[in-house]
């Protein structure tokens, strides 16, 4: 796209992609994916590039051309005055740019350096974590030991770009360096499995050990603090263990009623709002009180 009102195109991707069918369609969205995370997800080059962009000043002219790589050197081919020249320069010294005498010439060499895109790098570093999520959600529902300690791999490099100090960059390694190397094999095996739980069965239907942890913690702490003045410990542990049949009457009653925790704040909006019955007999009494009144002090007055 060259602009925000352009439409998108690509090799893979025909003028007539509305025409055609649903395999077809996946097949060309399957393609252009593998493409989009194999430049967003793993942004980190797997091999040395091979080639560099070289800025080149020859007699105040300014040139650009392509120069190959072999050995952390970069070989520039010239043609000066119908010569064919090699040039051979250490690639840490075109950082800040050389110059070199050749022939009798003074040429000025520096590698070209890329421009800063600000809206760019903020797009791909949100794709980059977007792709991570998804991986490590369906990598949790689907209780996949091997591709977890994978992402956890890829999530290293974040976590310590936010914090050197960061307690989720700390975790990751530790994560790793127990299920792959300290631990023995059948040990590492029950820790990868052991952070996964299924409470009620099925495919895809795992969610993080840690967290169904935190959840009940939280369940219990809320059952604990409605016991008021009687926080005995017998009736702490007694609370403790009805806490799971406790959530599900409750949530089976909420369910039944189609309410959710969104109408708990519209619910005591409107309790504030609209008087109870019992403030409504109160003010009957209270203005049946003020008529005897006025009729106690009309017969004083006759």
């Amino acid at each position: 796209m060259k602009d925000l009102d352009d439409t998108p195109t690509h090799k893979l991707l025909p003028e007539n992609i509305k025409q055609l069918h649903a395999p077809s369609k996946q097949k060309i969205f399957d393609a252009i994916m593998e493409e989009v995370i194999a430049d967003i997800y793993i942004p980190y080059e797997t091999q040395a590039p091979k080639k560099m962009d070289l800025k080149l000043l020859i007699a105040n002219q300014a040139y650009q051309c392509s120069a190959s790589l072999d050995n952390n050197t970069a070989v520039v081919p010239l043609l000066i005055n119908g010569r064919q020249t090699i040039i051979q320069v250490p690639v840490p010294r075109l950082q800040d740019g050389c110059s070199i005498n050749v022939n009798g010439i003074t040429i000025f060499i520096q590698k070209v350096k890329k421009g800063q895109d600000d809206l760019f790098n903020y797009v791909h570093n949100f794709l980059q974590w977007y792709f991570i999520i998804l991986q490590m959600q369906d990598a949790i529902h689907e209780g996949d030991m091997v591709r977890t300690n994978v992402i956890i791999k890829t999530m290293i490099p974040f976590f310590f770009s936010h914090s050197v100090l960061s307690k989720y960059f700390t975790e990751c390694i530790d994560f790793i360096l127990k299920t792959e190397f300290t631990l023995p094999p059948h040990v590492a095996a029950e820790v990868r499995a052991a952070s996964f739980v299924n409470v009620h069965g099925g495919i895809g239907k795992d969610k993080a050990a840690d967290m169904h942890k935190e959840n009940e913690v939280k369940l219990v702490k809320d059952l604990i603090k409605g016991l008021g003045a009687n926080k005995t410990e017998k009736s702490i542990i007694a609370m403790s263990k009805a806490a799971p049949v406790i959530n599900d009457v409750t949530t089976n009653f909420d369910k039944m009623l189609k309410l959710n925790e969104n109408m708990k704040s519209t619910i005591f909006r409107l309790q504030r709002e609209l008087p109870c019955e019992a403030d409504d007999d109160n003010n009957d009494d209270d203005d049946d009180d003020d008529d005897d009144d006025d009729n106690e002090q009309s017969d004083l007055e006759d």
